[in-house]
């Protein structure tokens, strides 16, 4: 057994017996991994803050044969705005859910450690901000880093051009774009602006997705095709409609 040492953010939890919880972090050093903190349902335990989603803190832990447990751990942001706010906590959610994905357990990645952390910071804290567009560039930049992203300019079966088509579709299984020639039934419409903004999300530094402002229609039409991609090649369902919820419910 060995002590080892990790920034990390709560990602997912799950409680475990009468009083323990097992958390799941998403870390600079060692990607995702899943940690045992026992006692920390106890109203006086040291560890209560710690096990709590959306925080970000300093882990002290055990370490044996591959599994972890929580021995200390220092605080060092809790990420309070987005938790009492509907709307800057559906896109948090979102965007932790798409990092508690299994494909992270062996990958390890800085750059989506503080993508994460830079996002979660101006969810909470920029109010100018729009809290579902940061999840959305959020996603574009999650599937980039596993390589999922296409080459948006082209048609993903004739590898035609596609700057001057007024008429684009998109397969949202197979993650291409489609000029109307090569369109299929599965396929949806799209506006050529909404590839776009893919280009210029890919181009921004992690430090600056608070830039990114879409409107209305371009957000929803974003979602609803990268984030049923990437329930497609990651495997796994991510309930983001949240984020929409009010807007809809308003029309």
């Amino acid at each position: 057994m060995s002590l080892c040492e990790v920034n990390g953010i709560v990602v997912y939890y799950v409680n475990y017996g009468e009083s323990d919880r097992i958390i799941h972090l998403y870390t600079a050093e060692r990607g995702l991994i899943s940690a045992l903190a026992r006692g920390a349902r106890k109203p006086n335990s040291a560890l209560l803050n710690a096990v709590q989603p959306l925080v970000y803190g300093k882990y002290v832990l055990f370490e044996n044969k591959g599994k972890y447990t929580v021995n200390t751990c220092e605080l060092l942001e809790t990420f309070y705005n987005a938790r009492i706010d509907m709307d800057k906590f559906s896109a948090a959610m979102y965007m932790t859910s798409l990092m508690n994905n299994r494909s992270h357990e062996f990958m390890r990645s800085r750059r989506l450690f503080f993508l994460l952390y830079y996002s979660l910071t101006y969810i909470s804290y920029k109010d100018e901000c729009v809290p579902r567009d940061i999840a959305i560039a959020f996603l574009v930049k999650v599937l980039n880093e596993h390589g999922f992203i296409p080459q948006v300019k082209i048609c993903g079966n004739c590898g035609r051009v596609l700057l001057n088509d007024s008429l684009i579709y998109f397969e949202p299984f197979k993650g291409h774009p489609l000029c109307f020639n090569c369109k299929t039934p599965e396929s949806v419409q799209v506006e050529p602006t909404s590839l776009e903004a893919i280009v210029r999300i890919l181009r921004l530094n992690v430090k600056d997705v608070y830039k990114v402002k879409m409107p209305l229609r371009i957000s929803k039409e974003l979602f609803k095709i990268l984030n049923t991609y990437a329930e497609t090649v990651l495997e796994e369902k991510f309930n983001g409609e949240i984020m929409f919820y009010d807007i809809d419910v308003q029309k």
